[in-house]
């Protein structure tokens, strides 16, 4: 079961965390970013879910308007299954020369331990490489 989402810098959720229980609402107001909200969980299900390289072409059109190229286009989510509790992040942004790239962490914790792996910190990378481990 999902247990957490975390929106960052994706239009207008410039730092959204929503705890889910068994049955989760969104409510709110014309123009509050409750679809924003779904788009983002659907677009990040796309990009871990295909082969794609992140490109210019899905990472621009879902930027933060008002925010500052230093700052990553983030996704998080945390949920339980039948290995474990899961945490797994993916942070994309860009290049000095415009170009996309991405960082990735997971942890997965089973019966007190914890296997924790990353993903284009230690040297650039423009492939989504750890959603084979997200089971």
């Amino acid at each position: 079961m999902f247990k957490k989402i975390t929106l960052k810098n994706y239009r207008t959720h410039i730092d959204t965390t929503i705890e889910l229980q068994d049955i989760t609402l969104i409510m709110g107001g014309n123009n509050v970013g409750k679809s924003n909200l779904l788009n983002g969980i659907q677009y990040f299900s796309n990009l871990i879910s295909s082969s794609e390289k992140v490109g210019k072409n899905n990472y621009y059109p879902y930027k933060h308007c008002l925010d500052t190229s230093e700052n990553p286009l983030f996704f998080g989510c945390e949920w339980e299954n039948k290995i474990g509790n899961i945490v797994y992040q993916l942070e994309l942004y860009t290049l000095e020369d415009g170009e996309i790239a991405c960082k990735e962490k997971i942890e997965i914790s089973t019966n007190n331990t914890i296997n924790a792996q990353k993903h284009g910190y230690r040297e650039i990378s423009k492939k989504i490489q750890l959603k084979m481990l997200l089971g």
